[in-house]
This record gives C-alpha cells, structure tokens and sequence, in this order.
C-alpha cells in the first residue's frame, strides 16, 4: 500500500508561486516557504497522488537517484504531517490519475521547507481569527 495525503484545509491555505509555495496557518499566522523540488510535488501530493509516484517521477526528470529522492520525499511529507500541514489519506482515497510532473527544475534540489512566524502578530490584528465556524472565513462571530 502506498501512502496519499491531501492537505488540511481546515487550518491552512497556499499559494504557488514560479519557484515558491507558501503555505499559510490561518490560525495562528505562521507560514511554511516551500522550495527546491518541493512546489513541482506539492500540488501533486495535495491531490492524493501516491507519494511513490511523485518520487519516481522527479527522479527520472532530474536524473536523481529514486532511491534518495523517495527518502527525501518521505521525510518532508512527514515534517508536513507533523506540523499537521498535511494529512494522511485512507488508503481508498489515492488518486491514481496522471498528474503531470514533468514541468519543474531540471536538477534534484531535495524538498527544502522554511517554517517561519513573523506574521502571527499581524494575523492577531486581522478579523480572520474570528471566523464564523459554521459560516467560515469572511464571516465572525
């Protein structure tokens, strides 16, 4: 059985970038810098492609080892999973449809994540840590 996840949506959104993904905790304003190969996995990996896959198909672009880039891969899913960033699928809830990873960089740069805070004061200030739990963001109280 191979291992999906998808992402947790109920505390955190992201947007990619060219080179970039943030991912952002809209609890508490902390965000996670997502770069090296981890953007061309990300999206992938949030629509429950089986993470073997992922890995298998980075490491024929790039030319990497797969036996490193799996490794590598697992280890940054579970810094994700850890940080609840991410969470594991069932096992019937893998996506086995093509996902395309053959855009990316052409050379293997692991799956590097910088977790950083600097905006939890600033989120304080904002309504969206009153969110209406029935209504969701825009709606408080």
């Amino acid at each position: 059985m191979t291992q999906s996840f998808r992402l947790n949506t109920e505390k955190f959104a992201s947007q990619s970038f060219e080179d970039e993904v943030i991912v952002l905790d809209a609890t508490d304003g902390t965000y996670y810098a997502l770069t090296g190969n981890a953007p061309e996995a990300w999206a992938a990996l949030i629509a429950s492609c089986p993470i073997d896959v992922v890995s298998s198909a980075i490491a024929a672009r790039t030319g990497a080892s797969e036996d490193q880039v799996a490794a590598d891969l697992k280890v940054f899913a579970s810094a994700m999973v850890a940080e609840t960033v991410l969470l594991s699928n069932e096992a019937d809830a893998t996506n086995d449809a093509p996902t395309d990873l053959s855009q990316g960089r052409p050379t293997y740069e692991g799956f590097v994540w910088d977790k950083h805070s600097d905006l939890d004061e600033l989120l304080l200030l904002d309504p969206i840590h009153e969110v209406n739990p029935e209504k969701g963001w825009p709606h408080i109280g």
